[in-house]
């Protein structure tokens, strides 16, 4: 949702991550060192964000991007992830920025953003980096 003249932007984001490794530990993030290792990490959020960019109807246009919102991890471990670390919802944020090249009323845009989700199992944040490609309509 955009307003008329203004540089700033609603948008709702989903997002949906799952990172395996076949060889060994791996530690979804550095706060996730309490119980959540494993051999698979994964996550949901969803966001309600604010993007802070000029109005253009050509070229190229820096962005930025924040928000909050909901999320949920889950680490895994073994064979067929038999050893599970139970998922919890909890708070969750992002920042980050981007550039969107205009054409029109489409654009297509390359992103990077830090997401954080709070999970009470492993006391910590579970936080990743995202490098997106989208088109906005």
């Amino acid at each position: 949702f955009a307003w008329p003249r203004s540089p700033w932007r609603l948008r709702a984001d989903f997002v949906y991550l799952h990172a395996e490794q076949g060889n060994g530990d791996m530690h979804a993030s550095r706060g996730f060192t309490s119980g959540m290792t494993g051999d698979a990490v994964s996550s949901v959020a969803a966001f309600a964000s604010t993007v802070l960019a000029p109005r253009a109807t050509r070229g190229v246009v820096p962005y930025g991007v924040g928000g909050i919102g909901l999320g949920w991890v889950e680490a895994m471990r073994g064979t067929a992830y038999m050893e599970r670390n139970p998922g919890t919802v909890g708070f969750a944020w992002q920042g980050g920025g981007g550039v969107e090249w205009v054409r029109g009323d489409r654009a297509i845009r390359l992103e990077t953003r830090w997401q954080s989700i709070w999970s009470r199992e492993a006391a910590g944040w579970y936080t990743t980096i995202p490098v997106t490609v989208g088109v906005r309509f």
